[in-house]
This record gives structure tokens, sequence and C-alpha cells, in this order.
């Protein structure tokens, strides 16, 4: 008997990390497999955040506090561009989270 390497399509592969189901019931899938599982279901998860309609965050700096919002505040003296106003606002302190300069003024950042 041959034994043949088990070959997934991308569909299955994610068909496969759709379902809810129990580690003991998911099929032992080898490295390379799962390594390309993961790539895939980084690339649709990419893919579903960049639906057409929607404003496309691409090239657009991160908050880096909660990492889920555009930075839309400069904040000065400093000049740092680097987080969204919800987290600034909720700065337990008045510094600056990347060089810890004190924050004097915060003015809003538009895009265009």
């Amino acid at each position: 008997p041959v034994s043949h390497p088990i070959v997934y399509s991308r569909e299955q592969l994610l068909a496969l990390g759709n379902r809810r189901v129990l580690s003991e019931e998911r099929p032992k899938i080898p490295t390379e497999l799962q390594k390309e599982f993961n790539r895939l279901l980084a690339e649709a998860a990419r893919q579903q955040n960049n639906v057409p309609g929607q404003d496309n965050l691409q090239g657009v700096a991160m908050c880096v506090i909660c990492l889920n919002q555009p930075c839309i505040c400069v904040l000065l003296d400093c000049g740092h561009v680097c987080c969204c106003h919800t987290c600034y606002q909720a700065l337990p302190q008045q510094y600056c989270p990347i060089c810890r300069q004190r924050i004097v003024r915060v003015l809003p950042l538009y895009q265009v």
C-alpha cells in the first residue's frame, strides 16, 4: 500500500477553520498544510476587512494603544501621531505614549 499525503483545497482549508468542532474531531494536518491554512485564513480576514464601500485603512497608522483605530491625534509639543482620540482621553497621565514628553496640546488629524 502506497501512502499519499493529504491534500486540501483552499476552500476545504477555510471550511476547516470556520467549523467550530472539538480538536479531537479535526483531522491531523501536516505542518506544511497547517502553515498554508494559517496563511489563507489571514488572507481571508484581510479580504473581509477590505470590503468595497468601506474606507480602506491601508497605509494609515493605527493607534499604538488599542491597535484598532487609526491615529487621529497630533500630540504637541513632541508632534507624535500615535493614538486615536478615545485612547488619548483614556491616558492616565498626559504624557506621549511614544517619547513620554508632556502633552501640552492635542490637534485633530484630518486625512483626505
